[in-house]
């Protein structure tokens, strides 16, 4: 198989650019955008903060490709004081706090212990007033002490009515499921950091949630304590943490495109391959694609809105030339690759081929310049995580697709 004309394998970066491998003289380097600080959680399960524009690049331990590029769309921390429990907004029950009492998720000292002062009675840290509504995310991260639970609890209502519940984490099975009340939840989630860290979280279909806390008891008679830090309510689904001061805080929406390619894409047969995966319950298409820089020409992968489907479009001087759909799991890290040339559009997800489209027409000499991670335009941008790009500018074979995308 011969060399790809652009290859973008996440590896090094600068303010406002990832570097493509292919081609060598920097012509396919990625254009990146994002208008805020923003962190991540590197390969040492620690969490990193990166300034505006710098792209976060994240390095696995537990994948042979090494690393991906993390896109998310704008989020806002509703809580003040994500990190500072000692101050009044935070309500306090049952429980005393020793600020940076340990080592915090980010390495810094900044960790605080909560303590049950009667053992037989809940005791929580709690924030009102948070006008989260449709979905919400709540989320901590944890640390064992003494005892083996963490509850998240959201106040509010459901959309069927009911009481928002109350989920538990155990340490020692490292799960987390509903404990109490009405079952408002769509997804949980427990991610595992460095040094006996958890963060920890729930998503809530509700009309309202007006106020969150997390809960701390033993269910016995002894003592019970737990660190925490970096705690975060937010719209819509789980997103990378927000530290917060004194008022709520807004990550901005991760950009990215390369520009001014036409000599490296080919307009009358080529290929283009992606390894990705999506963030959950999307709520809008999100694409990759080939394009004019804008939506009449373009070759697109579109992770559809519906969660459970990937769709192939090509779409030539503004008419729709081939489209096909398949099932798969969204957040997964799929290959994906799509050919085209005239009447003859191919595609393959997981070393499997789609059925062909034989009817179509293809774009002249020029026309294909830009590699936009979006569906063409600036609308429904890709948000997820991205281990490689590769166009080629020629139709590869069958074999050679298969190959690509197993």
């Amino acid at each position: 198989m011969e060399n790809p004309t652009i290859a973008f394998i996440p590896s090094y970066y600068k303010a406002s650019k990832a570097y493509s491998v292919l081609p060598v003289n920097g012509d396919g380097d990625i254009d990146f955008n994002r208008f805020s600080v923003a962190t991540m959680t590197n390969k040492d399960g620690v969490i990193q903060t990166l300034g505006n524009n710098e792209p976060r690049i994240i390095k696995y331990k537990d994948r042979q490709d090494g690393c991906s590029l993390l896109m998310e769309p704008s989020s806002q921390n509703k809580f003040d004081y994500s990190e500072d429990y000692s101050q009044t907004i935070w309500s306090k029950s049952n429980c005393t706090i020793t600020g940076n009492d340990t080592l915090a998720p980010d390495g810094t000292a900044s960790a605080t212990l909560l303590t049950t002062v009667n053992p037989l009675s809940f005791s929580f840290l709690q924030q009102q007033s948070l006008g989260v509504s449709t979905k919400g995310t709540v989320s901590y991260y944890c640390k064992q002490a003494i005892g083996d639970t963490a509850d998240i609890t959201a106040l509010g209502t459901g959309l069927d009515g009911d009481t928002i519940s109350t989920y538990r984490f155990l340490f020692s099975t490292e799960e987390i499921t509903h404990h109490t009340r009405g079952d408002a939840a769509i997804s949980t989630d427990v991610e595992k950091l460095a040094n006996g860290w958890y963060r920890i979280s729930v998503t809530y279909a509700c009309s309202t949630i007006s106020s969150a806390r997390l809960q701390v008891r033993d269910g016995g008679t002894d003592v019970a304590s737990l660190y925490v830090w970096g705690a975060q309510i937010e719209q819509n689904n789980l997103t990378s943490y927000i530290p917060t001061g004194a008022v709520p805080v807004t990550r901005q929406s991760d950009t990215a495109q390369a520009t001014g390619l036409g000599d490296y894409i080919g307009d009358g047969g080529g290929t283009l391959f992606v390894e990705a995966a999506g963030l959950p319950d999307a709520t809008s298409n999100r694409g990759i694609c080939l394009s004019s820089g804008s939506a009449n020409n373009r070759v697109l992968i579109r992770w559809k809105s519906n969660g459970t489907q990937l769709q192939f479009i090509v779409t030539e001087n503004g008419s729709q030339q081939a489209s096909a759909t398949i099932a798969i799991t969204q957040t997964d890290f799929n290959k994906i690759a799509i050919s085209y040339e005239l009447n003859s559009v191919k595609m393959y997800v997981n070393g499997v081929m789609l059925t062909p489209d034989t009817s179509v027409s293809i774009f002249d000499i020029g026309t294909l310049d830009e590699l936009e991670f979006s569906e063409g335009s600036t609308s429904n941008r890709f948000y997820g995580k991205v281990e490689q790009v590769k166009v080629y500018d020629k139709v590869l074979t069958e074999e050679e697709a298969i190959s690509l995308t197993s």
